[in-house]
């Protein structure tokens, strides 16, 4: 058999004999049923291919792929034949409706489950039957006696029999309860099972791919079709170890599938592709601009009720780049692959599994960062650069501290040779007060015809770290957003040593070395001047 491969063909260009006679002239059908052996998960959705080795007599024949699940694309479905001299004909999909459930698990859960409903039913039927028993027992005891009463020796005995009935009539009951109230504690648990591999799919389809071939061959057949009940996601778990300064950063990848069939030793990988996404910028039209006419816009409101002509507003779009960010890392411009080593099994019953990706370590500087004007405590970050030609894409981040965990948090995608700033949690060894500077305030005052509005805070930072430490304390300085609005900050406060921090207008950063046990102040002040007929309003 000659090596080359044939280019793979996909079904929807070529005819789909959706209605093609149950009599065609074929020499006969061959079963080219195969299980799943690669699949392709991308952050919705995934791509299966089934791969069969199949050995075809001399004529025409028909191969059938039974047992592929529903709502397959067709535009989407590619068959490949690896030898180049089989003639490919029509091929057609036809939906298969099963009278169960097509998953062999749900179908083993709702069997399950079925048999605990039953004896669930025969249960209730002896609590109403001990129950009938005790309402005949009741109407015996309390008949009046002018009626028929039962044939019974004496009166003693009738009083044995009710007594001896009545007990043996409870018993039953109470441990009929005992009873049902197991059972219902069971068929709750098979229930929320039931309800995580739930797929409620009876349909399955079957492809037919008509062939011909002038002599006999064996050929290897791949099919490949898109599914959509698929996803990955990133899971990060940074490990912080103060004393020396290392992170080590490990990358999972967390896949579910609710597809209908299970993916069973199957050759994974997961990418970043996006197929759910915007394949084209948009057309941003014109943007017109005018003077604002308050009248006009009255008027607007007051007719409310007109039709709006189409074009009376204009939506602006601004779009920027969008960025994708042991297993063996295939990369392009613009696509990461990550194949994950060996052989990986994943049912199709919504749970997460979490797959290994890689994991790194590196040093890191350690800084403590405070915003006292919003918050008393300090905060531990690790600082690094990305070294890596890839970018870590935006995932959920489990963070530990010297072997503690101290949380998690949705994090944004880290870029090559960017700055990467991870937040460990409060440090515990860092003490803040904030207070008003009683002794420099004022309360302000007019001068020529401003009002002058003063901000006056002192921070007293205290280290009890044994050795000096680096913090980074912010501070906000309003921005003007008016021409009548000026803001200063006077000679006494304590100067930045950056401002407009990460391009922040007004955030500004003091960076100092805190020495143990002893106090740090920082001087907070600035000044807002503006005409004291307006009022000021701080967003």
């Amino acid at each position: 058999m000659r090596q080359t491969c044939r280019p793979s063909m996909p079904l929807l260009p070529l005819l789909l004999a959706m209605a093609t006679p149950a009599g065609s002239a074929w020499a006969d059908d061959i079963d080219a049923s195969a299980p799943v052996s690669r699949v392709t998960v991308f952050p919705r959705g995934a791509e299966v291919t089934r791969q069969a080795t199949v050995a075809l007599p001399p004529g025409e024949h028909r191969l059938v792929v039974s047992g592929l699940p529903a709502g397959i694309d067709p535009a989407r479905l590619r068959v490949r034949l690896d030898d180049p001299d089989i003639r490919l004909g029509s091929m057609a999909l036809e939906q298969i409706h099963e009278g169960a459930l097509v998953s062999p698990q749900e179908q083993q859960l709702q069997a399950e489950l079925d048999v605990l409903l039953e004896r669930q039913r025969e249960i209730t039927d002896e609590i109403a039957s001990a129950q009938t028993q005790l309402t005949l027992l009741d109407s015996l005891a309390s008949s009046r006696s002018d009626q028929a009463f039962p044939a019974v020796a004496d009166l003693a005995a009738t009083l044995e029999v009710l007594a001896t009935s009545g007990n043996a009539a409870r018993s039953v009951i109470r441990d009929a309860e005992r009873r049902l109230r197991t059972l219902e504690e069971e068929i709750g648990q098979k229930r929320f099972e039931l309800s995580q591999v739930a797929t409620q799919a009876r349909t399955q389809q079957t492809l037919s791919i008509s062939v011909a071939s002038d002599s006999a061959v064996s050929t290897s057949l791949a099919v490949t079709y898109p599914s959509a009940d698929a996803s990955w996601q990133w899971l990060y778990e940074a490990r912080l170890d103060t004393e020396t300064g290392y992170l080590q950063l490990n990358r999972q990848a967390s896949v579910t599938q609710s597809s209908g069939e299970d993916w069973s030793e199957v050759a994974l990988t997961v990418s970043t592709g996006r197929s759910d996404q915007s394949t084209e910028a948009p057309d941003p039209g014109s943007l017109l601009v005018d003077i604002y006419d308050p009248d006009q816009a009255n008027r607007g409101v007051r007719m409310s009720a007109a039709p709006v002509a189409a074009d009376s507003v204009e939506q602006v779009v601004v779009t920027g780049s969008f960025l994708n960010s042991e297993a063996v890392v295939a990369a392009s411009r613009y696509l990461v692959d990550y194949e994950i080593p060996g052989q990986v099994s994943i049912a199709a019953d919504s749970q997460p599994q979490i797959l290994p990706i890689d994991q790194r370590g590196m040093p890191v500087e350690l800084a403590i960062r405070a915003v006292p004007e919003m918050d008393a405590s300090a905060y531990l970050e690790a600082v690094f650069v990305l070294e890596d030609d890839v970018p870590i894409q935006a995932g959920t981040m489990q963070l530990y501290r010297d072997g503690a965990f101290i949380g998690s948090r949705r994090v944004d995608s880290f870029l090559p040779r960017e700055e990467v700033r991870l937040a460990f949690g409060k440090d515990e060894r860092i003490r803040i007060v904030a207070q008003p500077d009683a002794e420099s305030s004022r309360d302000g005052g007019i001068i020529r015809r401003n009002r002058v509005e003063d901000h006056r805070m002192r921070y007293t930072i205290t280290s009890y770290h044994p050795q000096p430490v680096a913090l980074e304390v912010l501070a906000r300085v309003p921005v003007p957003g008016n021409d009548a609005i000026s803001v200063e900050v006077p000679r006494d406060a304590t100067a930045f040593s950056e401002t407009d921090v990460d391009g922040d207008s007004g955030v500004n950063l003091w960076r100092v070395t805190a020495n143990p046990g002893e106090p740090l102040e920082l001087k907070h002040y600035y000044s807002v001047s503006y005409p004291q007929d307006m009022r000021l309003r701080y967003r």
